[in-house]
């Protein structure tokens, strides 16, 4: 199936849904804290993709936070609001990639807006 017919399909499957925005907050202690807090608009078009975001560890190796269950389960209940926490499943420390896990948390709100009901 090409990417299309997946954009199509999703739209064709879920009409109601007219927004998704995520707003989170990153943070991660390394030899100093780093932090960082995002809006993001998901174009409705892209929600039949992975959702992902990468992680802020400079360290970190193939690490990144994935909210597209998160999203998929939210659309097929008709939630509007969700929020939790994740912690990155990627790994530090190069040298020896694999022993060490990233430990850069998200804390995270999906809000999905819908159409009003006939």
């Amino acid at each position: 199936m090409d990417a299309n017919a997946k954009l199509r399909s999703f739209v064709q499957k879920y009409p109601s849904v007219v927004s998704c925005k995520i707003v989170y907050d990153e943070d991660v202690v390394l030899a100093q804290h780093l932090h960082r807090h995002n809006e993001w608009e998901i174009p409705i078009l892209t929600t039949s993709f992975r959702v992902t975001i990468s992680c802020l560890n400079p360290d970190c190796s193939k690490g990144y936070f994935d909210l597209s269950m998160e999203i998929m389960q939210m659309v097929r209940s008709r939630e509007t609001r969700r929020s939790g926490k994740m912690v990155c499943d990627g790994y530090q420390d190069a040298e020896r990639c694999g022993q060490y896990h990233c430990m850069c948390e998200l804390e995270y709100t999906i809000v999905i807006q819908y159409q009003e009901e006939q």
